[in-house]
């Protein structure tokens, strides 16, 4: 009996041991998933918002999502359309401006498909893609090279070919990036705890027959307008992240609820 009873406390002791440890755990694990739960970072300004005299050299000439219930999964975004008001673009029919902005408490903001994808699956075919840099001048005496990714594109609307440049770029707290899977390990990683992502796209269009570079120069031309002014009135500065990221966890739990 004494062995018996001897080797019961054994299994009763280790028991209680394991139960402990599960316990301990499971709080460890939750403490650790408090922390790392991103914390959302409201935009500056809305997009909306945009001056569009930064754009000199277009004219503007409609919201391509007014009246229209556009999916985005997000509402802080822009679909604007165009045309050239200087001769140098003379032969571009059209350009477009479009902005997603992404920040999500308590998780990863959502990386949109890339325009590659989202194009071929509506039919058109994409002939090249490039990666391009975009000189940007912030007014102040600075700036800097934006990376971007360059298509070629074939469109046939009502059996009227053209070609269409689109240039795009991400931005994830400040930095821009020209790849989409490097932008998506730059919001996973665990030190930024506070993360907002930006899609920033431009489409320009010219007759199948017609000067591409002169879409290239265009929607290049259009993204350096609108970048600076994003930059300097609505995205988050770096004191915008440092705040929402020291967010106390607590309330950051409630804003979910």
């Amino acid at each position: 009996m004494t062995g018996r009873s001897f080797g019961n406390k054994w299994f009763i002791g280790g028991a209680v041991v394991l139960a402990l440890a599960a316990v301990f755990m499971q709080s460890a694990a939750e403490a650790t998933s408090r922390a790392l739960r991103k914390r959302s970072i409201p935009i500056r300004r809305h997009l909306r918002d945009l001056d569009i005299g930064a754009l000199s050299d277009f004219r503007f000439i409609e919201d391509m999502n007014a009246g229209t219930d556009v999916v985005a999964g997000t509402e802080e975004f822009i679909e604007w359309r165009f045309s050239p008001t200087v001769k140098q673009f003379a032969g571009v029919e059209t350009i477009s401006l479009q902005a997603y902005y992404y920040s999500t408490e308590g998780r990863p903001p959502i990386i949109p498909h890339t325009p590659e994808v989202c194009y071929r699956l509506l039919g058109d075919h994409v002939s090249s893609i490039n990666a391009t840099t975009i000189d940007v001048d912030l007014g102040d005496g600075s700036g800097f090279g934006v990376p971007a990714k360059s298509l070629r594109l074939t469109q046939n609307p009502k059996n009227e070919p053209r070609d269409c440049c689109v240039l795009y770029t991400f931005c994830v707290n400040g930095e821009f990036l020209g790849d989409r899977e490097l932008a998506r390990l730059k919001i996973a990683m665990p030190w930024n705890r506070a993360v907002y992502f930006v899609k920033i796209e431009t489409v320009a269009s010219v007759p199948s027959n017609g000067d591409f570079q002169m879409a290239f120069e265009a929607a290049r031309n259009i993204l350096a307008g609108a970048i600076p002014e994003m930059v300097a009135k609505h995205l988050p500065k770096s004191a915008d992240i440092e705040a929402a990221a020291a967010r106390d966890v607590s309330e950051s739990a409630r804003a979910q609820e």
